[in-house]
């Protein structure tokens, strides 16, 4: 039996499918519902406040794990949280000296 120019192109485009289906195969993680950034577990709510730059946001308290954005509005924008009251007071020193400081 002859193959014909078709089929090949039938070949070539499921051999490219194989990588895509299998991705999409693999188990995520579900989702908790909680906001992106927020700690999952305790061990996720201990950063260090000498891992933070300016500029600094307050983003909250909830459970007792404080979050705060470094480098708020640029590009490496990261987010990092503490359960340690020392930790949050000197996370809250490196906000800007307008904003409102809830200690």
């Amino acid at each position: 039996m002859r193959r014909t120019f078709p089929s090949s192109y039938l070949v070539f485009a499921s051999l490219l499918l194989i990588p895509l289906l299998l991705s999409a195969a693999r188990p995520r993680a579900l989702n908790s519902g909680a906001p992106p950034g927020a700690p999952q577990s305790a061990s996720e709510c201990s950063d260090s406040p000498q891992d933070c730059k300016k500029p600094v946001s307050y983003l909250g308290e909830s459970k007792g794990c404080a979050c705060f954005a470094c480098e708020y509005g640029k590009k490496t924008q990261r987010i990092l949280c503490t359960r340690s009251e020392a930790d949050k007071r000197a996370f809250k020193l490196l906000l800007p000296r307008g904003r409102i400081r809830t200690d």
